[in-house]
């Protein structure tokens, strides 16, 4: 099979590859569309991976393998991980991490610092015609997509990221946003702030033509960075700039929260006042997602609720996928970039 295989951030080929064999319940999925993550320019840009890494996990596709059934006890987990039963054929999307539900990081809520969480990963990524999919994704991560496309399929686990954010900030109807970065992900953070019934969002981007689209898909105001902003309830900073965290802080009312959605490299510095944090301004980070937001916004897009094709600007092949770590990179007119297979 043909896969993208990670050299360096100027070296990306496409490669033969061998089928991956799957165990007793696993399932092998032939990916029909996988979308191109800002996690993933990172770990490109940052080197954060090692040569021969296939990346992509935003991942829609069809069950054309399934091994044996397992028959190892789960124990006790919650409710919204009860499995879809799943045949050869059915059309799903996938989640690529899942946490165990009990350790102390569980316990707590901080489901992406679970020893298990990176262990359950997809393989070997979902920039490949084929995927093995862990017999704990396929029981607890995985949703039949029902009438949705396969573009929209992979869009459900940024989605449910995006929720989780909202989640952690709780964010609460009729409640204001300002978003810091309105590329792909700081649009679907404008779509999630809609369907939560927020009373102003404000969008922020040096892009004029990111906060014209941010306009059309219900901003209340556009803004640039050295434009005054109205204090929010919440700032998401949807972008990996230092600078964008400590404007955060100047755009939130006392006691509001500072949300930090985006990784920056690992020598970025912020300067805050503590004083502001002092007088209870909250300043958290929100990484990845659940079954549990995955299952929600699955229902969400299927609904109308989320409108997430409305981000997709590119729809390329793999065989294109340097290109479309260029126009992710430069930016300019490019918003969400689905790499697609066939049948979509």
């Amino acid at each position: 099979m043909k896969a993208a295989i990670y050299y360096s951030p100027k070296k990306i080929k496409v490669e033969d590859v061998p089928l991956p064999k799957i165990k007793p319940g696993e399932v092998l999925l032939k990916v029909r569309a996988c979308g191109l993550c800002g996690t993933d320019i990172s770990k490109i840009i940052e080197r954060r991976v090692p040569p021969g890494t296939v990346l992509g996990h935003e991942v829609a596709g069809d069950i054309i393998k399934m091994g044996t059934p397992g028959r190892k006890k789960m124990g006790t987990v919650p409710l919204w991980t009860v499995p879809n039963f799943f045949k050869i054929g059915d059309r799903v999307t996938v989640l690529h991490h899942i946490p165990c539900f009990k350790c102390r990081f569980c316990r707590h809520g901080n489901f992406s610092s679970c020893p298990q969480f990176k262990k359950t990963n997809i393989y070997p990524g979902g920039f490949s015609e084929y995927v093995r999919i862990p017999s704990l994704n396929v029981r607890f991560g995985m949703q039949k997509l029902g009438s949705l496309s396969y573009e929209e399929g992979a869009l459900v686990e940024g989605a449910g990221c995006s929720l989780r954010a909202f989640k952690r900030a709780n964010f609460q109807k009729g409640d204001s946003v300002v978003i810091i970065g309105m590329g792909p992900v700081g649009l679907l953070h404008l779509l999630m702030a809609k369907a939560f019934g927020a009373s102003k969002i404000i969008a922020c981007d040096i892009n004029d033509y990111r906060l014209k689209k941010a306009k059309e898909l219900g901003a209340d105001m556009a803004i640039k960075p050295a434009q005054a902003c109205p204090c929010a309830d919440l700032a998401l900073v949807s972008v990996g700039v230092p600078e964008a965290i400590e404007n955060a802080a100047k755009y939130v009312r006392s006691g509001g929260t500072v949300l930090v959605f985006a990784e920056c490299s690992d020598k970025a510095r912020v300067t805050i006042s503590p004083n502001l944090i002092y007088h209870e301004m909250s300043l958290i980070g929100s990484y990845s997602s659940t079954p549990a937001e995955q299952k929600t916004c699955l229902n969400f897009i299927k609904s109308g609720k989320l409108p997430v094709k409305k981000l997709i600007t590119h729809r390329l092949k793999l065989s294109e996928i340097s290109k479309a770590v260029r126009l992710s990179r430069d930016g300019g007119k490019t918003l969400k970039i689905i790499i697609v297979f066939d049948k979509l």
